[in-house]
């Protein structure tokens, strides 16, 4: 038997995909499996995941968590959403490189049906959650529905909570079982909440802000009975204030490339440990173009900083351009920076996360409150 330091570093690949797909906090131990999983996942040897990387144009670029948890991970997790687990299993166990083409292409097809699916179901569901929210009193929303497939409860869930700002349950029913979801944020607990129909459930389980059940049909309607009289009292969740938390601001000699050995020093960044946030006073708009594919609805910035230009992405922020800031201007910017890959080439790129912020700010200390080790 290979000792655990021989045996476990190949394994390493597979144990970041893991974390960062669980969303699990990316502090302690887990922190270091990940960190030292990327490496790994890097020069990986595995013959079915290089496919898949190279399948999503990530073969010869740096690979991040970022890349993972939007690109690798759910494709991989697809496969099991929609009941086909064994697809991703066969892919990344292959040793030949026979069929692997087509395994790779199986992988992503079965994610591309699933956000498919997902954008169908929330196109359905949303004109409906006005009322449900208001008969729940603004506290939850809860959304039954034959036609969600059980495989995308959780993700429905979560783009409820994360739109309505309440806790979201979502239930799908099939071959006489309801099966649901449940999201939400703090301080609001999801096994405490489940906790309180277990005699109607088969099982239950999850975390703070995350959980499943299952129950007979049957069931379903004293389930739906009981939830909805538990909304209706429950104190309203306090409304969380939103702050941007500033790691570093910058003066203009630090606004140079080197700046990204800085910003991946502290990598990896995901759950319980986000990417840093600088903020640079006094940028000038050099270039501003709305982006978008089905509406114009993003901005594509070149910004300006002694030196240095600096491209630049803004989500969601076409409707501020020639209101709030315009072409010429110079503004305050807060901003995480990164690595942009297009066209085989590599360049620095920074995500605005606001121009001009107001004062609900907060600077925090970073090596405080975070470690490179």
């Amino acid at each position: 038997i290979p000792a655990l330091a021989e045996l476990y570093p190949r394994l390493l690949d597979l144990v970041a995909l893991g974390t960062l797909a669980d969303l699990m906090p990316l502090t302690d131990e887990n922190r270091i499996l990940v960190r030292q999983g990327l490496r790994v996942l890097n020069s990986t040897t595995r013959k079915g995941l290089r496919e898949l990387m190279f399948l999503k144009n990530l073969l010869g670029k740096r690979i991040g968590t970022t890349d993972i948890s939007w690109q690798l991970s759910p494709s991989i997790n697809a496969t099991g959403r929609l009941g086909r687990p064994d697809t991703a299993v066969r892919l990344l166990l292959a040793e030949e490189p026979e069929g692997l083409k087509a395994l790779a292409e199986e992988v992503d097809s079965l994610n591309k049906e699933r956000k498919k699916l997902g954008d169908t179901v929330w196109s359905r569901i949303l004109p409906k959650t006005k009322k449900i929210l208001e008969d729940l009193k603004g506290n939850m929303v809860v959304v039954s529905d034959d036609g969600i497939h059980r495989g995308i409860t959780g993700i429905i869930a979560s783009r409820l909570s994360n739109t309505l700002k309440v806790p979201a349950v979502v239930v799908s029913h099939f071959d006489g079982k309801a099966v649901g979801s449940v999201r939400c944020d703090p301080p609001f607990n999801v096994r405490h909440f489940l906790s309180n129909f277990e005699e109607l459930l088969i099982d239950y389980g999850g975390h703070d802000c995350a959980g499943g059940f299952s129950m007979p049909e049957e069931n379903f309607p004293r389930f739906e009975q009981l939830v909805r009289a538990f909304a209706q009292g429950m104190e309203p969740l306090a409304v969380k204030e939103e702050r941007l938390l500033i790691d570093a601001e910058l003066p203009k000699a630090y606004m140079r490339p080197e700046l990204i050995k800085v910003q991946e020093r502290f990598e990896p960044y995901g759950e319980g440990n986000p990417p840093l946030v600088f903020l640079a006073r006094g940028m000038k708009i050099l270039q501003a173009d709305p982006i978008g594919r089905k509406e114009v609805v993003h901005l594509k910035l070149l910004l300006e900083m002694g030196d240095h230009k600096w491209p630049a992405v803004y989500w969601n922020a076409a409707p501020r351009l020639g209101r709030d800031f315009s072409l010429g201007d110079r503004v305050d910017v807060a901003f995480r920076l990164g690595r942009n890959y297009y066209n085989n080439a590599e360049t620095l790129q920074l995500t605005v996360l606001d121009l001009n912020p107001p004062e609900l700010v907060e600077l925090v200390e970073t090596t405080d409150a975070r470690s490179d080790e």
